[in-house]
């Protein structure tokens, strides 16, 4: 049985990564909302497409095909 997961931001289902983004070495997966003293407030599943659309917006991609 395969783990589905739903987009956060757009809504869409996925299982696995087609690509994968790294930024200074770790792979991005989700988007974090972090306190200043470091607590998670809010965590956001994010799809291939919508982590294409950050990193770019962000201008630090590096993408490995898997």
């Amino acid at each position: 049985m395969a783990d589905a997961k739903k987009c956060d931001r757009c809504g869409k289902y996925y299982t696995e990564r087609e690509q994968r983004y790294v930024v200074d070495g770790f792979y991005v997966g989700c988007v974090e909302i972090l306190s200043i003293k470091g607590n998670c407030i809010d965590k956001y599943d994010l799809c291939d497409d919508c982590i294409k659309k950050l990193m770019i917006l962000l201008d630090n991609i590096e993408v490995i095909e898997s």
